[in-house]
Protein backbone atom coordinates (compact mmCIF):
# COMPACT_ATOMS: atom_id res chain seq x y z
CA UNK A 1 0.00 0.00 0.00
CA UNK A 2 2.93 2.25 0.94
CA UNK A 3 4.38 1.86 -2.74
CA UNK A 4 1.17 2.55 -3.91
CA UNK A 5 0.77 5.89 -1.44
CA UNK A 6 4.66 7.34 -2.01
CA UNK A 7 4.01 6.69 -6.51
CA UNK A 8 0.75 8.76 -6.13
CA UNK A 9 3.13 11.09 -3.89
CA UNK A 10 5.20 11.74 -6.66
CA UNK A 11 2.50 12.46 -9.89
CA UNK A 12 0.52 14.20 -8.01
CA UNK A 13 2.49 17.34 -8.80
CA UNK A 14 2.41 16.54 -12.38
CA UNK A 15 -1.82 16.90 -12.22
CA UNK A 16 -1.55 20.30 -10.66
CA UNK A 17 1.38 21.55 -12.74
CA UNK A 18 -1.34 19.76 -16.09
CA UNK A 19 -3.98 22.26 -14.88
CA UNK A 20 -1.75 25.26 -15.11
CA UNK A 21 -2.53 27.00 -18.88
CA UNK A 22 1.24 27.71 -19.46
CA UNK A 23 2.43 24.26 -18.71
CA UNK A 24 1.84 22.28 -21.96
CA UNK A 25 2.70 18.41 -20.87
CA UNK A 26 1.61 17.05 -24.08
CA UNK A 27 4.32 17.87 -27.36
CA UNK A 28 5.05 16.31 -29.85
CA UNK A 29 8.33 13.58 -29.57
CA UNK A 30 10.43 12.25 -32.61
CA UNK A 31 12.95 9.62 -32.81
CA UNK A 32 13.33 6.05 -32.72
CA UNK A 33 13.67 2.74 -30.29
CA UNK A 34 14.10 -0.68 -30.65
CA UNK A 35 13.96 -3.41 -28.30
CA UNK A 36 16.40 -6.02 -27.42
CA UNK A 37 17.36 -8.74 -25.01
CA UNK A 38 20.56 -9.07 -23.27
CA UNK A 39 23.11 -5.94 -23.37
CA UNK A 40 24.19 -3.21 -25.96
CA UNK A 41 27.76 -5.28 -26.14
CA UNK A 42 25.63 -9.05 -25.82
CA UNK A 43 22.41 -8.08 -27.89
CA UNK A 44 19.45 -11.18 -28.39
CA UNK A 45 16.06 -11.72 -29.19
CA UNK A 46 14.47 -9.90 -26.38
CA UNK A 47 12.09 -12.96 -24.15
CA UNK A 48 9.35 -12.62 -21.39
CA UNK A 49 11.95 -12.01 -18.45
CA UNK A 50 14.52 -9.87 -20.38
CA UNK A 51 13.18 -7.00 -22.80
CA UNK A 52 15.11 -3.96 -23.17
CA UNK A 53 14.36 -0.69 -25.34
CA UNK A 54 16.98 1.90 -26.32
CA UNK A 55 15.89 5.20 -27.47
CA UNK A 56 17.01 7.94 -29.94
CA UNK A 57 14.93 11.46 -29.30
CA UNK A 58 15.44 13.87 -31.89
CA UNK A 59 14.52 17.37 -32.68
CA UNK A 60 13.03 19.74 -30.00
CA UNK A 61 13.08 17.22 -27.21
CA UNK A 62 16.56 16.42 -27.81
CA UNK A 63 17.49 20.36 -28.16
CA UNK A 64 16.05 20.81 -24.63
CA UNK A 65 17.62 17.76 -22.88
CA UNK A 66 20.71 19.17 -24.46
CA UNK A 67 20.81 22.03 -23.31
CA UNK A 68 19.53 20.64 -19.81
CA UNK A 69 22.73 18.40 -18.91
CA UNK A 70 25.54 20.17 -19.75
CA UNK A 71 28.44 21.21 -19.51
CA UNK A 72 30.47 19.52 -22.88
CA UNK A 73 32.30 16.40 -22.18
CA UNK A 74 36.22 17.15 -23.04
CA UNK A 75 36.75 15.47 -26.64
CA UNK A 76 39.13 12.89 -24.99
CA UNK A 77 36.36 11.96 -23.03
CA UNK A 78 33.63 11.72 -26.11
CA UNK A 79 33.34 9.22 -28.59
CA UNK A 80 32.87 11.31 -31.37
CA UNK A 81 35.13 11.82 -34.86
CA UNK A 82 34.20 15.16 -35.93
CA UNK A 83 35.85 17.54 -33.15
CA UNK A 84 33.27 20.00 -33.85
CA UNK A 85 30.20 18.04 -32.42
CA UNK A 86 29.22 18.13 -29.13
CA UNK A 87 28.36 15.54 -26.68
CA UNK A 88 26.89 15.67 -23.47
CA UNK A 89 25.85 13.34 -20.87
CA UNK A 90 24.55 12.15 -17.51
CA UNK A 91 23.74 9.09 -15.93
CA UNK A 92 22.26 6.74 -18.61
CA UNK A 93 21.57 9.75 -21.08
CA UNK A 94 23.89 10.59 -23.61
CA UNK A 95 23.04 13.50 -25.90
CA UNK A 96 24.61 14.99 -29.18
CA UNK A 97 24.71 18.08 -31.09
CA UNK A 98 25.87 17.67 -34.59
CA UNK A 99 28.70 20.57 -36.00
CA UNK A 100 25.36 21.61 -38.51
CA UNK A 101 23.19 22.02 -35.01
CA UNK A 102 21.33 19.01 -35.02
CA UNK A 103 20.37 17.30 -31.45
CA UNK A 104 19.96 13.57 -30.70
CA UNK A 105 19.52 12.20 -27.19
CA UNK A 106 20.03 8.54 -26.61
CA UNK A 107 18.85 6.49 -23.16
CA UNK A 108 17.74 2.99 -22.36
CA UNK A 109 15.05 1.42 -20.57
CA UNK A 110 14.92 -2.39 -18.91
CA UNK A 111 11.01 -2.81 -19.25
CA UNK A 112 11.38 -5.82 -16.77
CA UNK A 113 13.30 -3.35 -13.98
CA UNK A 114 11.49 0.00 -14.83
CA UNK A 115 15.47 1.07 -14.96
CA UNK A 116 17.18 3.18 -17.34
CA UNK A 117 19.76 1.63 -18.92
CA UNK A 118 22.61 2.83 -21.51
CA UNK A 119 21.64 3.52 -25.12
CA UNK A 120 25.43 4.03 -27.05
CA UNK A 121 28.55 2.24 -26.93
CA UNK A 122 31.25 4.00 -27.58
Amino acid sequence: MLRYFSSALVFAPLFVFAADSAWHYEKELSGTYGSYGGTLGDMHTPGNHDENMAFQVTGEAAQRMFDAIGPDLRQEESCLDDPADRMRSRRNLVCVKSANGQHACYFGLGLKTGKTLPAVIC
